[in-house]
């Protein structure tokens, strides 16, 4: 069917770079819609003091007492920081995402936790409390859930 009407191959291509011009040069425009991976007052960097005893109450004998970290981005990236915490201090990677109060989290970039469990978290002013991660390997889960976290400055 011939509705009559044809369509010259440079307007097209002029329609394309406009569209593409306008694009570029307005960024905020392509980012409209995009979600969020995890919920604003969860993102920043966290601090908390974990003791040897407490490790070993939970059977951990490999870890370290001392100053423990995690930073959270916007784009669904949390990172593990070991004593002393400074951001220097990787220990491992790993997903997030956030739906109301449940945080998920991918198995760690080192392989250490293969499981992809959940957590309830709650933020109170500057403290993170994490609760949940049973089915969680017990290294990541104390780390999160033992002693709330204290958002750092």
């Amino acid at each position: 069917m011939n509705s009559g009407l044809t369509a010259k191959p440079s307007l097209l291509i002029a329609c394309v770079a406009a569209l593409v011009a306008a694009t570029v040069a307005m960024p905020g425009v392509a980012s409209v819609g995009k979600q969020l991976s995890v919920s604003t007052p969860l993102v920043g960097t966290w601090g908390k003091t974990i003791t040897s005893a407490t490790w070993r109450k939970h059977g951990i004998t490999y870890e370290d007492a001392g100053q423990r970290a995690i930073t959270v981005s916007q784009d669904g990236t949390l990172t593990v920081l070991d004593p002393p915490g400074h951001a220097s201090d990787v220990l491992t990677h790993m997903s997030a995402r956030t739906a109301g109060a449940s945080l998920f989290v991918g198995a760690t970039a080192d392989g250490f936790c293969p499981q992809h469990p959940g957590y309830t978290w709650n933020v109170t002013g500057t403290t993170l409390v994490m609760g949940g991660g049973g089915k969680d390997c017990d290294a990541r889960r104390v780390l999160f859930t033992v002693g709330p976290w204290k958002k750092a400055e």
